[in-house]
């Protein structure tokens, strides 16, 4: 949980991979699913796969 939070808890500016990596919350769990050692989990790619999100009501919203 504390991967989803590192750079909003940080004080200093993030590198660049860091920036790109903590872009969005679906590419810090994926990461930390990928690099956990010993677990059950496996990341797949499924081209049939769809994705829905909730689109903010205007920019401001967006940008916050």
């Amino acid at each position: 949980m504390d991967a989803f939070f590192k750079l909003a808890n940080s004080t200093r500016a993030p590198s660049c991979p860091e920036a790109n990596e903590y872009l969005a919350e679906d590419r810090v769990m994926c990461l930390q699913i990928y690099i956990k050692d010993d677990c059950e989990f496996y990341l797949t790619y499924i081209p049939d796969a769809i994705a829905v999100t909730d689109a903010p009501p205007d920019v401001l919203t967006l940008i916050k």
